[in-house]
């Protein structure tokens, strides 16, 4: 078995991810078969470098880097990141998200405990602010009465809609 360092030129995505790339002085490496941890995924850019193992015609690669893109981290710390400089960042402090792009969360609930400040910015405010207006027209909205009769007095009518609120709502956060 044979450790090689190797500059990648190629990963191809499939059911077995397959990398090529340069070996020692003179030496090409084609068809191999790249290994990764599982539930951790990457595809290196052309230039990455990568770690191979040989043993007769099975090349392996066992691990890749590309210190074009690499984040300096303290002892101890851990990060994903790309070379869009998106990353996640756990840090001595705190974890850190960050990405120039947008950052999307899918979930039914999304929780936050023990927070003791949350800050947003002007933009994101504004759209905490109307998810809350619009919430209160719709509990307002589908609220009743009981109906001395019997029943319920049904919903009210005309039904608010931000458009139609003539005045500001009272946020009670």
């Amino acid at each position: 078995m044979i450790f090689i360092r190797s500059i990648l030129s190629q990963v191809v995505e499939g059911l077995i991810k397959r990398f090529s790339g340069s070996g020692r002085v003179g030496e090409v490496l084609t068809d191999g078969e790249a290994f990764e941890h599982y539930g951790f995924t990457s595809r290196p850019w052309a230039g990455a470098e990568g770690i191979v193992l040989t043993n007769g015609t099975a090349i392996v690669l066992i691990a890749s880097d590309d210190r074009r893109y690499r984040l300096a981290v303290e002892e101890g710390e851990v990060a994903l990141y790309d070379d869009l400089g998106q990353k996640v960042y756990l840090t001595r402090t705190g974890v850190v998200v960050s990405s120039p792009a947008m950052v999307n969360v899918t979930a039914p609930i999304v929780n936050i405990y023990n927070a003791t400040e949350i800050n947003l910015g002007a933009d994101s405010q504004a759209a905490v602010n109307q998810l809350i207006d619009m919430r209160l027209i719709a509990l307002y909205n589908e609220h009743t009465h009981p109906d001395p009769q019997g029943g319920s007095s049904g919903e009210p009518s005309p039904q608010l809609s931000l458009g139609n609120c003539a005045t500001n709502i009272t946020r009670a956060i």
